[in-house]
C-alpha cells in the first residue's frame, strides 16, 4: 500500500502529464499535445483575447501546424505558478517559455515565446 496521500498521488499524475506535454512539444507532436486538453482548457495569451475550450485552442494549434513542423524546438519550459486539486478536479496555470529554430540554421532561434 502506498504511503502517498490522495493529493500527492494526484500531484504526481499532473506532473507526469506535464512531462508528457513537454516531450510532445519538443517532439513537435501537435496531435499528442491537443489530445491532452480538456473541454474547459483555457489559454491566456500575452497579447490577444482569451482562448476558451478545447475546440478553439485546437483550431489555433492547427493554424500553427505548418510553422511548427517547419521549425525545430530547442527549448520548452513552463514555470507553474499554481496547481490546485479539489476532489475530482484540478487546475494549473503557469508561464511557458519556448524557443525554436530553423533546422537549416540550427544556431539561430526563430522565436522565443514568453507569455
Amino acid at each position: 500500500m502506498s504511503n502517498l496521500s490522495s493529493f500527492e498521488t494526484d500531484l504526481r499524475a499532473i506532473q507526469a502529464l506535464n512531462l508528457q506535454d513537454s516531450r510532445a512539444v519538443m517532439a513537435g507532436d501537435i496531435d499528442t499535445i491537443i489530445s491532452q486538453w480538456t473541454e474547459d482548457f483555457v489559454v491566456l495569451p500575452a497579447a490577444g483575447p482569451i482562448v476558451r475550450g478545447r475546440v478553439a485552442n485546437a483550431e489555433n494549434a492547427e493554424r500553427g501546424r505548418d510553422q511548427l513542423e517547419a521549425s525545430e524546438p530547442v527549448e520548452y519550459t513552463v514555470e507553474f505558478e499554481e496547481i490546485e486539486v479539489h476532489g475530482d478536479y484540478a487546475y494549473e496555470w503557469g508561464v511557458p517559455t519556448a524557443a525554436a529554430c530553423d533546422p537549416a540554421e540550427a544556431e539561430i532561434p526563430l522565436r522565443t515565446v514568453e507569455s
